[in-house]
């Protein structure tokens, strides 16, 4: 109850220094580089999914529909890579507008932004480790009745 309370306030007492501005400003601009990388990389996965699904139609000797599936997890990956993205412009924007204009809200949802980055890395790094956890048993076990 007392930290919903807390969450709810509007104002606050925290200042803000001109260092730590600083400080904000220049992960600011750090996240936005990042962000238009993020995006250019996501952009590449949607190509390279296309193209591959393409390819399929061209390569008798491949198993069916295998290109397709590839081309699938590279438009896939290209949906989880947009939204990590999309948190850290959003961030980088609104802290430098709150950083510009002196505005403790603004700076709020851009904390928002990032709590919102941080948590969906958090979320896509557990459900990385799970797959790994299951898939490299069934890797090895498979690996050695295949005699390799």
């Amino acid at each position: 109850m007392e930290t919903t309370d807390i969450l709810n306030q509007k104002t606050s007492t925290l200042e803000v220094t001109e260092n730590a501005k600083a400080y904000l400003s220049t992960a600011a601009s750090w996240a936005k580089f990042y962000a238009i990388i993020s995006f250019i990389l996501t952009g590449f996965f949607v190509l390279c999914g296309l193209l591959v699904i393409t390819v399929d139609e061209f390569m008798p000797m491949m198993i069916p529909g295998f290109s397709t599936l590839i081309g699938l997890v590279y438009i896939v990956l290209a949906v989880i890579t947009f939204f990590p993205a999309l948190y850290l412009l959003w961030f980088s924007q609104k802290t430098q507008k709150a950083i510009l204009n002196n505005d403790a809200q603004i700076l709020e949802v851009s904390f928002r932004n990032m709590k919102s980055f941080w948590k969906f890395i958090g979320i896509m790094t557990i459900i990385l480790i799970a797959v790994l956890i299951i898939f490299i048993p069934i890797s090895a076990v498979a690996t050695a009745a295949s005699g390799f």
